[in-house]
């Protein structure tokens, strides 16, 4: 009872950090950089949220079960690389049309804006396997992850934005989000001894 408690509270500091703080940060970004470049800024927010699914592609409901059956570090391992070299390459053929879309000038936003904010979150989303630390029930990981990722983004951007001459930092900033939180999950992985092995086979998943 006392786990699951405790796991309640730094779920609820998880989505706390992941929602409000960007709550917090909107109106400051939006009075910093104007309606115009506000708006830019957020349809390349939207269009790059709905790319890191495409990388995700619903592996924290499947893989987290298969996770939580596993006993060993080395199957864990297994689960992991397979997950892992399948989110990795749905990430360099969303990269890929990222690439297309910033050549064809097809969103409605400025390129080098939306790969100011795309790029770096695609990369980042694949080292946020999420789903292998709701598998174990680790969630104190993923509370310091979205905790110090959406802190440093309200960091700058109360600190750095001055006006809509700062469109592209802010993207950028945003971007790096998920690499903050990818590095600080990444190391979590590292520390719990799960391997990643890029010779396992992908067909599986």
């Amino acid at each position: 009872m006392k786990k699951l408690n405790k796991n309640i509270i730094l779920s609820a500091i998880s989505m706390g950090a992941n929602f409000l703080l960007p709550l917090i940060a909107f109106p400051f970004l939006s009075n910093a950089l104007g309606t115009n470049a506000f708006g830019k800024f957020a349809i390349a927010q939207a269009i790059t949220i709905f790319l890191v699914q495409i990388v995700d592609f619903g592996f924290i409901l499947v893989a987290a079960r298969e996770v939580a059956l596993a006993q060993k570090n080395s199957e864990i391992s297994k689960i992991y690389s397979k997950i892992q070299n399948t989110r990795a390459l749905l990430a360099c053929l969303t990269l890929l049309l990222i690439i297309l879309l910033f050549i064809l000038k097809i969103p409605p936003i400025e390129g080098h804006l939306f790969l100011a904010i795309s790029v770096p979150a695609i990369i980042g989303s694949v080292f946020q396997a999420t789903w292998l630390f709701h598998g174990k029930s680790y969630f104190a990981w993923l509370a310091t992850s979205n905790l110090l990722s959406k802190l440093c983004f309200l960091a700058i951007v109360v600190f750095f934005i001055e006006s809509e001459n700062d469109l592209f930092l802010a993207g950028f900033a945003f971007g790096c989000t998920y690499l903050i939180g990818g590095a600080v999950l990444l190391y979590a992985t590292l520390k719990m001894r799960i391997a990643w092995y890029f010779k396992v086979s992908i067909i599986e998943y």
